[in-house]
């Protein structure tokens, strides 16, 4: 626990370092729709427009958000508490700090929870470089922890899902922490699958699913509800065959998963080792693991706009790095990093893709010059840009960085550093719990009859 605690306070130093604050259309429905609800019994934000942005739709001459409620859900204690206190809660103030604190709560918390999923799959060490990379090397940090999107939720409740998942023989609470992140982001619901086909395996599967209900029973309320039947989560997103996103969620220098967090092929390598080992309890989860992580993949290359809109990175797969950090923790764990070469190619690419998150983190919301990337000209209308070597995404927050650090520089040098410090804390606790458990393992050997 010492060490999740470290790499949650790390995490909460590093995201904050930046001192921005964003108003994001994707993000403020999340808070309107819980003070709607809390004020008025009803999820319309008819009395919101014109006074902050947000992503709508029109029903019955009524407007109302279009993201899923589940993160709303979990901001109503919150948002209440401010309202009771007086303060407007679509102000552009409140909504940019406090979004901005809950989004670095979320995402800081899931560090820890995912070092803790990995720690119940493998010794310390993995798990640790594990939890590093995705809290630093992939858009936990550029995206999650930003704003008070869905991502950081979501991804909370799914590597609470994993570790409750992992431990000792398994939970069935599971089942409603992954049930609650799909009611977050749909598309997590392959993660609760997965979980299920654990349960199954476990002999728990009926609890599971019984813990999965109220995530259910409030989804189909609120739809019921609000607009008597199913609707669409993703707002009429398009959808093509044949996926027109396959390659470029992967490879496209502007989205890349493997161009902004390359270490991550050592994640997928981990799931393929898992698929050729012998069907040990470890790697059996961790292939049930990598069937989540794929269909998560698999569903967002279909999308028209698999793009992701105005933001920094591969937004769309942030749905899959807890499931990715521990097909990485298992990985290291069965020997991958064994070889001097592997080791210099992972400590390259993940260097590399912390740099990148630190970049984007400090500079991409920032226009430079009357120029941003993603919005001059707008990505969702020229997507085709994201196929461009020589105009990258990263490309622009480097020269950025470079030519014209304003004030941005300091604080993030010395958030990182201090975070930096805390993680190395974080080294030295895991390296004391990996030789007590060598010398214990040691002693039992010794004690073993010959």
């Amino acid at each position: 626990m010492r060490i999740a605690i470290l790499l949650a306070l790390a995490a909460i130093v590093a995201y904050s370092s930046n001192l921005v604050l964003t108003v994001e259309a994707n993000a403020t429905p999340n808070v309107l729709t819980a003070a709607s609800w809390i004020a008025q019994g009803n999820a319309d934000l008819d009395e919101y427009v014109g006074r902050a942005p947000f992503t709508e739709q029109i029903v019955d001459g009524h407007v109302y958000p279009a993201n899923p409620p589940g993160t709303a859900l979990l901001l109503v204690t919150p948002v209440a508490v401010a309202m009771a206190a007086g303060i407007d809660v679509a102000s552009w103030e409140f909504l940019g700090v406090f979004g901005k604190i809950a989004g670095i709560l979320a995402a800081s918390v899931s560090v820890a929870f995912v070092y803790l999923a990995c720690a119940r799959l493998t010794r310390p060490m993995p798990a640790l470089i594990a939890a590093v990379g995705y809290a630093f090397g992939t858009t936990v940090w550029t995206v999650s922890a930003q704003q008070i999107w869905m991502h950081g939720p979501a991804q909370l409740f799914m590597a609470l899902g994993l570790f409750l998942l992992v431990r000792g023989r398994g939970s069935p609470r599971a089942g409603l922490a992954l049930g609650l992140a799909a009611a977050i982001r749909p598309v997590d619901a392959l993660a609760a699958a997965a979980g299920f086909l654990i349960a199954r395996r476990r002999r728990f599967a009926a609890r599971y699913l019984a813990w999965g209900l109220p995530a259910v029973a409030f989804l189909a309320t609120y739809y019921l509800i609000t607009f008597r039947g199913p609707r669409d989560s993703y707002g009429g997103v398009p959808w093509f065959f044949p996926p027109p996103g396959w390659l470029g969620l992967l490879i496209s220098p502007s989205r890349g998963l493997f161009v902004y967090s390359p270490f991550l092929l050592f994640a997928v390598a981990g799931f393929v080792i898992a698929w050729r080992r012998r069907s040990d309890d470890a790697s059996l989860f961790v292939r049930d693991a990598s069937l989540a992580a794929l269909g998560i993949y698999l569903v967002y290359s279909f999308f028209g706009v698999w793009m992701g809109g105005w933001a920094y990175g591969t937004r769309y797969v942030s749905d899959a790095q807890p499931l990715l950090a521990l097909g990485l923790a298992y990985a290291i764990e069965r020997g991958l990093l064994t070889h001097l070469v592997a080791r210099v190619g992972f400590a390259i690419t993940l260097l590399w893709s912390v740099f990148l998150e630190y970049a984007g983190a400090g500079w991409y919301f920032f226009f430079w010059n009357g120029y941003h990337w993603d919005v001059t000209p707008n990505i969702d209308e020229t997507g085709y840009r994201a196929w461009d070597i020589t105009d990258t995404q990263w490309g622009f927050v480097l020269r950025h960085m470079v030519a014209d650090p304003g004030t941005t520089l300091v604080p993030t040098l010395i958030g990182a550093a201090v975070a930096g410090l805390i993680v190395w804390r974080g080294f030295a606790s895991a390296r004391r719990q990996q030789q007590v458990i060598a010398v214990s393992a040691t002693h039992q050997l010794g004690a073993s009859p010959s």
